[in-house]
Order: C-alpha cells, then sequence, then structure tokens
C-alpha cells in the first residue's frame, strides 16, 4: 500500500491500526476537497462549464486537471465526434475545447454545432493552423503540448466579449 508517498509493504505493522488510518485518510481528503472547493469558488472564474473535445485520453485528463485549478468546471467529454455532437446537445455549455483530429476524424461538425448556437471554443492541435477547418481559422489555438498559463489565456480569449 502507498500512503501519501510512503510504501508500506502489504502486512507490516503500523503504529496506527488500519481503520485509525482510513479516518485520518478520509478526514485529510475532506479537508483538502473544502480547501480547493472554496479555492476554486473565490478565483473569480464564476465556474464557466467547459466541453473537452480530445481522443487521448491521458491529454483529456491533463486538460480536465488544468480546468479544475483555473476553477472551471468540465460539463462534458469527448472522445469521438458523435459523442461531442450528443454532448453539444444536451449540456450546458459556455466553451469548448477540441482536438481537431479525433483518430482520423475531424472535428469540424462539432465546431459547426457550436458556432450556430453561438458557444466559443477553442482548438487545440499538434498540427498547427493549417489543419484547421478553413471558416474556423479566427479561432483562438492552442498548439499542443501547452501550458496552464496558455490554456486561460485562450479560454479568455475565447469568451471575451465580441465587439
Amino acid at each position: 500500500m502507498k500512503l501519501w508517498g510512503i510504501v508500506i509493504p502489504h502486512g507490516a505493522k503500523t503504529d496506527l491500526p488500519r481503520p485509525a488510518v482510513q479516518a485520518s485518510l478520509r478526514v485529510s481528503l475532506l479537508n483538502w476537497v473544502e480547501y480547493w472547493g472554496l479555492r476554486m469558488a473565490d478565483n473569480g472564474s464564476g465556474s464557466k462549464r467547459v466541453l473537452i473535445v480530445e481522443d487521448d485520453v491521458m491529454i483529456r485528463m491533463m486538460i480536465e486537471d488544468m480546468l479544475i485549478d483555473l476553477g472551471f468546471a468540465v460539463a462534458a467529454q469527448a472522445a469521438k465526434v458523435a459523442e461531442a455532437l450528443a454532448a453539444v446537445n444536451s449540456e450546458a455549455i459556455d466553451v469548448a475545447i477540441l482536438d481537431v483530429n479525433l483518430s482520423g476524424e475531424t472535428t469540424g461538425p462539432v465546431a459547426e454545432a457550436l458556432a450556430a448556437r453561438g458557444t466559443p471554443f477553442v482548438f487545440a492541435t499538434g498540427y498547427g493552423e493549417h489543419g484547421l477547418p478553413a471558416q474556423f481559422r479566427d479561432r483562438p489555438l492552442l498548439k499542443k503540448p501547452f501550458q496552464m498559463d496558455h490554456l486561460k489565456r485562450m479560454l479568455d480569449a475565447a469568451l471575451a466579449p465580441t465587439s
């Protein structure tokens, strides 16, 4: 068992009985969640709801972690165009992050559905601008790999009121 970076071999004796260790961990976890919950509520982002469309599960998890750290809420996640379109039609979404290429399938239809609803979105790609659908080349672009501060700037740009 690994406990906060400390490896405790299975069956090893500890100073605390196992139920006490579990109770201690639960209290610590609840304190951690409460702390971060308050931090997220106070950061001024208004908890905008984000749709993540990304076929790589590790990148999707990284984006989710970054969004939570930035105070956003994840409305839905999709790895395929059909899943993303279903989320666009069923979820309350304030902004979306779209990988351009989902295992050979372009997210152009998702971008069109979001644009038709007036929902802002950001493209995320490792291919550069020439991989974007022509009608959406004016949208904010996250070049993979990206850092949290760049994600924040692109989401702020996408959510900024248009004049």
